[in-house]
Formats: structure tokens, C-alpha cells, sequence
């Protein structure tokens, strides 16, 4: 801990500032929150001045500590079962390396679980030494099953022969290279016993190199689904009820990059979200080669295109009018709801530019005929609060104004008993220059942020209201669209936008329950362009919660939770409370990092530093600790796995787990 105070201290003497700041900083924060809080302040101080510790990945030793630490605790005993699913394991091959493939087959064999079927389908490999593998341990064990292709069919067709020669009633899938830890299959069949309800089952996994060293941990978020529209970040151990399997036909030709996807997604037409259980252990040992997608996402270019084909099919066979974008990272897509009075094409136009492949599926839709009627896109009421602040109230609203690019808007400006000439200079000219789309409301009370905005959704005439801190301004054009789009599905609560500090680090990627006691914004400190958590930065995806600095709903989903609360949460919180209260009801909350701002944060308002505001803030912790105690400790998009002490994503350790 000494030596991150002296780095941080160090950092601030070379850029001309108090070296001391940092301790007067720490101590202040000790007073206020204990010694959590001091810590939780240091650590994301030393995350500021070493961007190059934010990695997508931890370090082979800190990993490696965490097995050692953890894992040995999670790997439950071999307890009796009620119930003991044959598990058929799925695995075709290819002139597999013979080295990988017996290190494959012996970890299958190996499992403390012995309820399984290898089914292997090999797809006509010519390299000798395959085969010879496959021959031995064919007569090794007769639970191992191989049928020998004649013709090469490629990946999906040869797993479907290798489903051909399956009788289990749960289905897994192994590829040729990679290895099972031994209590894999043991857990998918505790799950089923334990959780009869499922009908798919998935894990966390980590990869391993040339010689069996495992780094880079997939702690994954609980059945996250606009996430997985975003990318498969499902992958390995995956387990799926084999009814279902019956029911879509196995794998599909034509999607050969993307087949374990396009399994899923098909599936998904007969699972309910209910059904999706996430086993939060390393389950799954992913080989990384260099010609392997484990190593790096576009490490196969094709299996982009395979994946928007297989998730536009999705769509499409439910009906709905989503077109499927490639991302901003390979492997990764964007789905483009449709907003009623804009084209679709309006959409998506921006993006073009970002692939080749978006280029041509803009030229698809270009052929459509446009009924563009911007009238009839819903009206958003953006709710801006402020008292005095002409600087950057200025700044926030000309920002709405000259780069929105959506069609039909009304700004409300709330003013908390603003004194300043300037300011109510500006009051009055904005209300003369944009008194269609621009009104000023009075609100001469005591601050009360949940009571202001209360106010003003009361006098908002749109059916989509955005809240908007006074300290916020507008990066991206396209915000307010991408935010509505979302908004309007009739599954989605809150939609939360990527907000970032004016040095251009990560302000907000959505918030995290629990870091801190409360919650913590996900990914804070990063560098914008950073891709984050296994691309968490630069995927659509859902959150518990996010900051009401910048967010829009549907006023009636608003309205149905009983807005913010203005008797307990005043200041701090009030935003997670109303995401927890829509997410209680059953409505998913959403961030997209495709609607970005600039939050000059606090400006306005200042710190907490005094003794009536630390006191009040208290008051909100312990309220919020009370009130959502269980939710808080085990947030369903995150991962137990990973820490709460900081906004990082880093593992748990033993250490930050004493401090707390």
C-alpha cells in the first residue's frame, strides 16, 4: 500500500502538483467512509497514473494465485446425486495435432463424473497419427464412440454425425485441442439436480498455451442476453438439454465460424431466460494456438460474418425487424432496433463506414422504399437540473442542440433557485430562441435531486424521459437514437449511456453493485479507447443499474416504480435504487457504448465535505445496504470471482477480501 501511495505522489510532483495530494485526499476519505474507503481511493488513484495495469487480462502470477487461493475452495466434493444424466460429449476432428488430442481425450477420461459418452466425429483427416489416437482410445474405453467420416463436411456437419451416435439426455461440447478440468462434468450434473428448471447450462474458462499454462480467466456475467446478442462470450463449457438439440436439428450448415453460436441462438426460440444457469467455476481449458480464435477474437475474420448471418436469422425467425451490424471489435455485433418515424437506414448510415460488411448490408437496405415520417418518433422530455452553473450548463445544453441528431426533442431545464445575472441572462434567451422545444421550470425548494426530477417527469409531455446531469456534453450525434431505440423495447428498463472525464478516461461503462459496500461505475479510470473486460467497453450489454447522469427510459416505466426516492436517497444512489426497483420488475436495464458524453462530474454541486453532507450520505449507504443487502452482494452481471474493492474487474484476492 506504501508503495502506491509513493507512485501516485511521484506521478504528481513530475506534472507540478501537491505531492501530498494523495494522503490529504486518502485521510479525508478515511474519515468519511473508514478504511475501505481510504483504500477504494487509493486504488483507483494508482489506476490513474498506470493506465498500463488496466489490462483485458491478468498477469500469469496473479492468476496463478488466485487458483492456488480460490480454486482448490470452489472444486465441490464428489456428494451423491439424486439423479445421474448421461452427459454426451461432442467433439469432431481434423488432423489434430496427436499430442492435443490425447491431452483432449485422457482429460474426458479423467473425469471424477462417470456418467459420459465421447462421441467423436472424425471428418475424413488424413494424418495418420489422428487416427491412430482415435483407434486406441476407441478401444480404451467404451465409452468413447468415433465414427469415421469418408468425406470432409466441415465443422457442423461432422458434429452433427458425432450427435448422430449420442444417446445422452444433456449434451456438452469439447473441441479437439482443448481439456476439461476433472470436476467439469460433475458440476453440469450437480446444476441439473440442483436446478431442474434448466435447459442450458455454461460456465466460466481460461485458456491454456502450447504447454498447458493457463492465464487469462473468463469470469462471466449471469445469463446476460443483450450482451450475447453482442457477442458469444458464452463459448466454453456449455451444456444443453438434448430435447432441444432434437428440436432445431443439430448444427446448421452454412455458419461454419460461428456454429456454436448459431447453436445457442437457436435454441433460445424454445429456452426461457429462466432456463439459462451460469456455473460461476472454471470449467473449460480453451487451447490457444496461433491459427485459434482463442488466442485473439480475429484471429479468423470469417467467423464475424458468420455470426452477424446467424444472428440476423435470429431475429428474423422472431419476427423482428432488428438489423444486425458488425461491432466495434471483431466477433463482436450491433444490433439496430427499429424507431418508429425513423428509417432504419438513418440507423445505421453512421456506421457504414466501419466495415466492409456493414457497407454491404447498408446497400441491401438501401433498395427499401423510405416512409420516413419523423413526427412520429417518440418525444423525449430531457430533464437538465441545475442551479447557476452558466459555464457548463451552457456547454450541456448547446452540446444537445447542435449535435442530436435525433428527430423530436423537448429540453427541461429545472432551476433550483438559480441567483447568477449570467445565468438567468441565458434562462431567458434560450427560452425566447428555442421556445418550442425548450422550457424552464422553477423549483424553489432546498436541493433534492430525486424530488426535481420527480418534479419535472410530472410536466414532461414525452413517453420517454431522459434524465441529464447540467455537467454533461455531447460527444456522439447518434445518443439519443441509439438510447431510444432501446428504451422502447418493451424488456428494457433503463438504458445508460459511455460517459467519460475531460482527460478522456472511462467515467461510467454501467455500474457494478457492491464495489465499495454500494455500487462502483464499471471500467472506472480506463483509457477511452480501451476494449476493456473481454470487450465489456465496446458491447451493448446489460447492467444492473446505471447512472442517471445520462439516461433514458419510458416515462411509464418510470412512473410504475414510483420514480426516484426523494424521502431517502436525495443525493447518492437514488439512480441504482430506481434500476433496482425496474429491474425488480422484471424489465432488464442496458448500457450501450454506442451513445457517448463527456461528464465534467460534480462540478455543479462540489464534494461531499461537509459534516451535514457526509452524515447525509451515510444515511444513504446504510439505507441502500438495507434495503438491497442480498442483490448488493451478488450482482447477476458480474462475477463473484472478481473483486469488489475496485472498478477494475480484477480478480478477488485474499488480501483486498481481509481488508474489507
Amino acid at each position: 500500500m506504501i508503495g502506491k501511495f509513493l507512485t501516485v505522489a511521484w506521478h504528481d510532483l513530475k506534472r507540478g502538483k501537491d505531492p501530498l495530494r494523495i494522503f490529504k485526499k486518502s485521510y479525508a476519505r478515511y474519515k468519511k467512509h473508514g478504511f475501505d474507503g481510504m483504500y477504494i481511493r487509493l486504488e483507483n488513484e494508482y489506476r490513474k497514473v498506470r493506465p498500463e495495469t488496466l489490462l483485458n487480462e491478468e498477469s500469469p502470477s496473479s492468476y496463478e494465485t488466485w487458483v492456488k487461493e480460490f480454486e482448490t475452495n470452489t472444486i465441490s466434493s464428489t456428494q451423491p446425486l439424486k439423479h445421474y444424466p448421461l452427459i454426451s460429449i461432442i467433439m469432431p476432428t481434423f488432423n489434430t495435432q496427436k499430442e492435443y488430442l490425447t491431452k483432449a481425450i485422457t482429460s474426458v477420461i479423467n473425469q471424477t463424473y462417470p456418467h459420459w459418452e465421447l462421441c467423436i466425429a472424425d471428418d475424413a483427416s488424413t494424418n495418420e497419427e489422428t487416427l491412430k489416437v482415435l483407434r486406441k482410445f476407441e478401444k480404451k474405453d467404451r465409452r468413447i464412440k468415433v465414427v469415421y467420416r469418408k468425406e470432409n463436411g466441415h465443422i457442423s456437419i461432422a458434429s452433427n454425425s458425432a450427435l448422430e451416435i449420442s444417446h445422452g439426455t444433456w449434451v456438452t461440447f469439447l473441441d479437439h485441442d482443448d481439456m476439461l478440468p476433472p470436476h467439469a462434468l460433475y458440476e453440469i450434473a450437480r446444476t441439473i439436480n440442483e436446478k431442474p428448471e434448466a435447459k442450458l447450462i455454461y460456465s466460466d474458462e481460461d485458456k491454456v498455451d502450447e504447454n498447458d499454462k493457463r492465464h487469462t480467466p473468463h469470469f462471466k456475467s449471469d445469463w446476460n442476453p443483450d450482451m450475447f446478442f453482442s457477442q458469444n462470450y458464452i463459448t466454453h463449457l456449455c451444456a444443453i438439454d438434448k430435447t432441444i438439440i432434437d428440436k432445431i436439428g443439430g448444427f446448421r450448415k452454412g455458419v461454419e465460424g460461428s456454429q456454436d453460436y448459431d447453436l445457442i441462438l437457436r435454441s433460445l426460440h424454445f429456452i426461457n431466460d429462466h432456463e439459462i444457469i451460469h456455473i460461476p467455476k472454471i470449467l473449460y481449458h480453451w487451447r490457444a494456438t496461433t491459427n485459434s480464435t482463442a488466442l485473439t477474437p480475429d484471429a479468423k475474420n470469417y467467423t464475424t460474418q458468420a455470426g452477424i448471418k446467424a444472428l440476423q436469422d435470429y431475429f428474423d425467425e422472431k419476427g423482428q425487424d432488428v438489423v444486425i451490424l458488425e461491432g466495434l471489435l471483431p466477433n463482436t455485433y450491433k444490433p439496430t432496433y427499429p424507431i418508429p418515424g425513423i428509417e432504419i437506414k438513418e440507423q445505421i448510415e453512421p456506421y457504414i463506414h466501419h466495415s466492409p460488411l456493414n457497407q454491404n448490408i447498408y446497400k441491401n437496405i438501401q433498395s427499401h422504399p423510405s416512409t420516413t415520417n419523423h413526427s412520429h418518433s417518440p418525444l423525449v422530455s430531457l430533464i437538465i437540473p441545475t442551479k447557476d452553473g452558466y459555464d457548463i450548463l451552457r456547454t450541456c445544453i448547446e452540446s444537445i442542440i447542435e449535435k442530436t441528431t435525433y428527430p423530436n426533442y423537448e429540453i427541461i431545464i429545472i432551476d433550483n433557485q438559480s441567483t447568477d445575472p449570467k445565468t438567468l441572462q441565458y434562462f431567458r434567451l434560450i427560452e425566447r430562441k428555442y421556445n418550442q422545444n425548450l422550457r424552464i421550470l422553477k423549483y424553489n425548494r432546498p436541493f433534492n435531486y430525486s424530488a426535481i426530477n420527480n418534479f419535472a417527469v410530472q410536466h414532461a409531455k414525452g413517453e420517454i424521459i431522459g434524465l441529464i446531469n447540467n455537467d454533461i456534453e455531447i460527444i456522439s450525434g447518434m445518443w439519443l437514437t441509439e438510447m431510444v431505440q432501446h428504451a422502447i423495447r418493451p424488456e428494457i428498463g433503463v438504458v445508460g449511456a459511455k460517459l467519460y472525464y475531460g482527460n478522456d478516461t472511462i467515467q461510467h461503462a454501467g455500474v457494478v453493485l457492491g464495489i465499495g459496500g454500494v455500487a462502483g461505475h464499471s471500467h472506472k479510470y480506463f483509457p477511452k479507447e480501451h476494449h476493456g473486460y473481454f470487450s465489456r467497453l465496446k458491447i451493448i450489454q446489460n447492467y444492473s443499474a446505471v447512472t442517471a447522469a445520462c439516461l433514458v427510459m419510458r416515462k411509464s416505466v418510470y412512473l410504475e416504480v414510483g420514480g426516484l426516492d426523494e424521502e431517502h436517497l436525495k443525493v447518492a444512489f437514488n439512480d441504482v435504487d430506481l434500476c433496482l426497483k425496474v429491474q425488480q420488475k422484471g424489465y432488464r436495464n442496458l448500457w450501450t457504448p454506442y451513445a457517448e458524453a463527456y461528464h465534467h462530474e460534480s462540478i455543479s454541486r462540489g464534494p461531499e465535505d461537509t459534516p451535514e453532507k457526509r452524515e447525509r450520505f451515510q444515511k444513504e449507504v446504510l439505507f441502500m445496504k438495507n434495503k438491497y443487502h442480498n442483490t448488493l452482494n451478488n450482482d447477476k452481471y458480474y462475477n463473484i470471482n472478481l473483486t469488489l474493492e475496485t472498478e477494475d474487474f480484477a480478480l478477488k484476492t485474499r488480501q483486498k477480501v481481509k481488508n474489507g
